[in-house]
């Protein structure tokens, strides 16, 4: 009996999460000479964004530091807020909010850094 409730009562509210879906996928681009990608396909920069609520996942080593390591591309949205981690090298990495440029300070060059950038996207 409460099963029964419970289902009128979230039905209507799962037909509208259902029609409102939307996944949005797109590959970053990173800057040549500054990282090595870990992989050549592109599953090692890329944007996934899933209904606003997105992640900017890399995967790279360090060959050299010059404050910025790549973009999004210009096709997808940005960050509302400033999206920032440390990899557990040391260092951050972070894309401030509105813009498309991931930004790197403190890194240690020839270090793995495997990340993800998690937060709300907006057009």
């Amino acid at each position: 009996m409460i099963k029964r409730a419970f289902r009128r009562l979230i039905k209507p509210y799962l037909a509208e999460i259902k029609n409102n879906y939307s996944e949005q996928f797109y590959t970053c681009e990173m800057l040549d000479g500054r990282t090595r990608l870990t992989s050549t396909v592109d599953d090692s920069a890329f944007c996934e964004i899933k209904n606003g609520y997105g992640r900017v996942h890399l995967d790279f080593t360090v060959v050299a530091i010059k404050g910025y390591l790549g973009r999004l591309p210009f096709d997808c949205p940005t960050p509302k807020k400033n999206l920032e981690q440390q990899p557990s090298a040391g260092g951050n990495i972070w894309i401030t909010a509105g813009q498309r440029t991931i930004n790197c300070s403190g890194l240690q060059v020839g270090t793995r850094c495997i990340v993800d950038l998690t937060g709300i996207f907006a057009d």
